[in-house]
């Protein structure tokens, strides 16, 4: 079920928080029993899967919990609950990426056995809900937070419906309290300002994904189902430039709507986007980019590692950043993706013991890099294959491909995806913000006045366009 549907937002989420709000301590069960139906409508045959999933995070943290200070056998059940989760992960996203890999490698290596790979179907979100359930065992086993007892609350915390498939990525510590004081109490007052805030929240986000991600994705699949060969130097920069702010609007909706809705129901899930494209350094820009995946990485592989206090600092970076790009898909493509950044966050790190003060750069042509590299990683998401993706960023780079047949990138530039695109150039960049810095006090105030107006205006355009267009699933849907 997607967020931008009919289905979601004239039934769904209506039915969800009107039983939410009469269900007095019942509502985290509500609550639950609504998760797990919409997670149904992902996929009747993945279900089982969040099912395995809670049980086996919720036995891990208990077992944790009880075994006190043995710490040896809490290290051997740590490990087997993190290898199990890894293990699913693998089977169900991986598995068919293991197989593609070793055909290509038996055609190479003849004596290799002919083995038949069954196709596997990826379930919807499993990496973020692996993730989390991860999160929480280790948690437990670092005595960061309880072991809980209650089943139904690490479920919830699992399988929470706004969060589930694309994020962000929560910890327990994020949400027990607020699931804590939501279970005891029978009749928490509803806080109209906190719905209010979040239906705003919730409204950006889905005008985000429905008139800005949805309508630049139409340009970008046309110019990337194209032959890279007949692609010329500035329809490739407006179709990457375009996929830069289609991904970053797709995805920051989606944050943007599960975190409304949370504030909706009375939870606070962390932020996940802090203006990405303002970055002037790969390492900012990781900084502000899918925040809690960063946080994850860093706190549960980049730390146990070593970090930057023992082993190679270089080494434990590069290993983070390759598996960022396989958590987001099995190919190559992805691979490559994760190992682009990840050098040239070593050679940011490098370049910083060897310049003293590289803010004496100008800005311009800091931020001018940070985007270059960007961009040139996107290309290589956005491929189906390397060989593609090298085509298409030589192309980019002003080399010919080949071919003399290049088609006009006036043919992508209508009204409507010429305004769409301005619009999503000034918000990626801030604008919106440095002119309202800009505004007198009289100013900011009309400026706040006019925020829930503005909310129900935009509101009813996403709806017309919601009710009017096609079927548009969130990019990360597939990771």
């Amino acid at each position: 079920m997607v967020f931008a549907s009919v289905l979601f937002l004239f039934y769904f989420l209506p039915a969800v928080v009107f039983f939410y709000y009469i269900s007095g301590r019942a509502r985290n069960y509500v609550l639950l029993v609504f998760s797990l139906v919409f997670y149904l409508f992902g996929g009747v045959e993945s279900f089982p899967l969040i099912l395995i999933s809670i049980v086996l995070n919720y036995l891990s943290g208990l077992f944790l919990g009880i075994l006190g200070e043995r710490q040896t056998a809490r290290k051997i059940l740590l490990t087997i609950s993190v290898l199990a989760n890894l293990g699913l992960l693998f089977y169900y996203k991986y598995f068919n990426f293991a197989g593609e890999v070793y055909s290509s490698l038996r055609t190479h290596l003849s004596f290799l056995p002919q083995i038949v790979f069954p196709q596997v179907t990826l379930p919807l979100g499993i990496s973020f809900f692996t993730f989390q359930g991860m999160a929480y065992v280790i948690d437990v086993y670092r005595r960061e937070t309880e072991a809980q007892k209650n089943i139904s609350k690490v479920a919830l915390y699992i399988a929470m419906f706004p969060q589930l498939i694309a994020g962000p990525i929560v910890r327990y510590s994020n949400v027990e309290k607020e699931m804590n004081l939501l279970s005891v109490k029978k009749g928490v007052p509803v806080n109209m300002d906190c719905i209010c805030k979040g239906a705003v929240r919730f409204i950006t986000g889905l005008g985000k994904k429905v008139i800005l991600a949805d309508v630049l994705a139409e340009s970008v699949d046309r110019i990337f189902s194209m032959e890279a060969a007949s692609i010329s130097t500035s329809m490739a920069w407006f179709g990457i430039v375009a996929y830069g702010m289609q991904i970053y609007f797709d995805f920051s909706g989606y944050s943007d709507m599960a975190i409304g809705m949370g504030k909706i129901l009375g939870y606070t899930f962390p932020e996940n986007f802090d203006l990405p494209y303002t970055s002037t350094s790969i390492r900012e820009f990781w900084r502000r980019w899918h925040m809690t995946l960063s946080s994850w990485f860093r706190d549960y592989l980049y730390f146990p590692l070593g970090g930057s206090r023992r082993g190679n600092v270089y080494f434990n970076t590069f290993i983070v950043f390759l598996c960022t790009g396989l958590w987001h898909g099995a190919a190559w493509t992805y691979v490559m993706w994760g190992a682009w950044h990840g050098l040239f966050m070593i050679i940011e790190r490098v370049m910083d013991k060897k310049i003293k003060n590289k803010k004496q750069l100008p800005l311009v042509l800091r931020w001018l890099y940070c985007m270059l590299i960007i961009n040139i990683g996107l290309a290589i998401f956005r491929s189906e294959s390397l060989v593609y993706a090298w085509a298409f960023i030589k192309a980019m780079l002003g080399f010919p491909g080949g071919s003399f047949n290049y088609i006009n990138i006036l043919y992508f530039m209508n009204a409507r995806t010429l305004f769409i695109f301005t619009v999503a150039s000034c918000v990626s960049l801030n604008v919106p913000g440095i002119l309202y810095r800009k505004l007198g006090e009289g100013g900011k105030a009309i400026t706040r006045k006019m925020i829930y107006p503005a909310a129900l205006a935009l509101f009813a355009v996403s709806l017309f366009v919601v009710i009017n267009g096609n079927y548009s699933p969130f990019i990360y849907f597939r990771f």
